[in-house]
């Protein structure tokens, strides 16, 4: 009974996260399992057909988890352009990463 309650304590925690975090509204995409997100959906030899594939079913910008992390994608050549010529200044920064 103890690994069973040990187990749900840890899948509320990562189904629900710190509550304190900032909650953004985020482009469509598929849905994401608790723990790895969308990791099982890629494909190691062609990942492109994926990102096609849900570009054609969520449109032109989209958003997917890699295990906590969450990633938006944008597949529109010219879309990308327009973002960097008017929101440049938000892109000016590198992701933090852990090391």
């Amino acid at each position: 009974i103890i690994g069973v309650v040990a187990l749900a304590v840890v899948l509320l925690f990562f189904l629900y996260q710190n509550p304190k975090t900032k909650r953004y509204k985020l482009p469509p995409g598929p849905t994401a399992l608790p723990v790895i997100g969308n990791l099982h959906q890629l494909h190691k030899l062609n990942p492109q057909r994926f990102f096609y594939g849900w570009a054609q079913k969520y449109g032109p910008i989209l958003s997917y988890k890699i295990g906590s992390r969450t990633m938006v994608v944008i597949s529109s050549a010219e879309l990308t352009k327009e973002l960097l010529k008017t929101q440049d200044v938000n892109f000016t920064e590198r992701p933090q990463h852990r090391s």
